[in-house]
């Protein structure tokens, strides 16, 4: 199988991003069954010379990065498509792209567009996501095949786009295992023994209102919990975050707020181990793999019941209603009570449920559904 990996994106990779295609990288190249892989990035969204030796068999390639009526992006990209001649395409994100002599294989990772458009987000945000709800409609439409992965995406697929159930393969991520290093983040107290920690992009659809809520009514009870949180912020969410700080003021809970910025592997670790509790407020995942970092670590979790959050940690999580501060407060005051005996349970909860999402069994899956395509595809073709 000649495969052709197609990342196309506005110039940049998060980090669960990164880590879902290096691993798939890492395994697939194992495979007897594949013959050659070209992946296709922009050129900033990975440091190549630093992940070239480790994947010697794939052939990278930079490429501009996207945007809607970048004509010459697309015919660059079917040149290089016409030189490969792959049995088939994979777009891991939800971007249309034509190309008529292999199936293309698309996965929808990004729900916020689909969910959660329009809700707090500053004008410019809403016109992004109006552009990538359309692109993301078409390519859903016009893909071969679809990778959803979870059940609440597929399900969405189905009931609100209006996709043929039999052109979805839902494959999980999977969940790295823990690092054996740890660090403490700058800007960390190093007296900090108690903590909540949150983490991911600062933008309105991780919901951290709900949290900075809860801290000001635990404040008023005389309970005052310091809380970490990690992640980008983007300039255009800048204004946003300066409104949750507006908010910690409100509160007077500005002192228990400890923003701390983008953690690498060892300082989201450290902070995942160390927690009291984690919690995960976002008002949408289409997987959640900060959830599931945070399980494999044992980090006893309270999180939202939006989609697909109760899907992907069962019964590894505390629940509460989203934009329900007060009930989150109690849940905090609750988790924080409990005995050692109770929590060393939960978090030996959290581990197994961790342990069922494997990156060997997502390639494999995967895999098994770029072979589909292809029969389909030639199914089609007559041949």
């Amino acid at each position: 199988m000649k495969l052709a990996i197609l990342n196309i994106t506005g110039g940049g990779i998060s980090g669960g991003y990164k880590k879902y295609l290096l691993n798939f990288l890492r395994i697939i190249l194992s495979y007897p069954m594949i013959e050659k892989v070209i992946c296709v990035l922009p050129a900033a969204s990975i440091k190549l010379n630093s992940i070239s030796d480790m994947y010697n068999n794939v052939e990278f390639i930079n490429i501009s990065p996207y945007w809607s009526l970048n004509l010459k992006l697309c015919f660059n990209l079917k040149e290089i498509l016409e030189k490969f001649q792959p049995d088939v395409v994979y777009i891991p994100t939800e971007r249309s792209f034509n190309y008529d002599n292999a199936p293309i294989v698309n996965m929808l990772q990004n729900m916020e567009p689909f969910v959660y458009t329009f809700e707090r987000n500053p004008i410019i945000e809403k016109v992004k996501n109006l552009i990538r709800l359309y692109n993301g409609k078409e390519a859903m439409n016009k893909a071969d095949r679809i990778i959803a992965i979870s059940e609440f995406v597929r399900e969405y697929l189905i009931n609100k786009v209006g996709i043929d159930p039999a052109k979805i393969g839902l494959v999980y991520h999977g969940i790295d295992k823990p690092s054996d290093k740890t660090k403490m983040p700058e800007g960390v107290p190093v007296e900090l023994k108690s903590f909540l920690f949150t983490a991911g992009s600062i933008r309105p659809a991780r919901g951290l209102e709900d949290i900075i809520e809860a801290l000001g009514i635990m404040a008023n009870k005389g309970k005052r919990i310091p809380l970490i949180i990690a992640g980008n912020v983007e300039k255009t969410m800048i204004g946003y975050q300066k409104r949750l700080q507006n908010l910690a003021q409100k509160y007077a809970v500005s002192r228990l707020v400890h923003w701390v910025g983008n953690l690498d592997e060892e300082e989201m670790s450290w902070c995942f181990s160390n927690c009291s509790v984690f919690i995960m407020s976002s008002r949408v995942e289409s997987f959640g793999l900060t959830a599931g970092e945070a399980m494999a670590h044992g980090a006893v979790c309270i999180s939202a019941d939006n989609p697909c959050l109760p899907e992907i940690f069962q019964d590894a999580a505390i629940y509460y209603p989203p934009k329900n501060a007060k009930v989150l407060a109690e849940k905090i005051l609750e988790v924080m009570s409990w005995p050692e005996e109770k929590r060393r349970e939960m978090s030996e909860r959290a581990k197994k449920r961790a342990s069922q999402f494997s990156w060997d069994i997502c390639a494999q899956k995967t895999i098994e559904q770029f072979q589909i395509a292809i029969e389909e595809f030639k199914r089609k073709r007559g041949k």
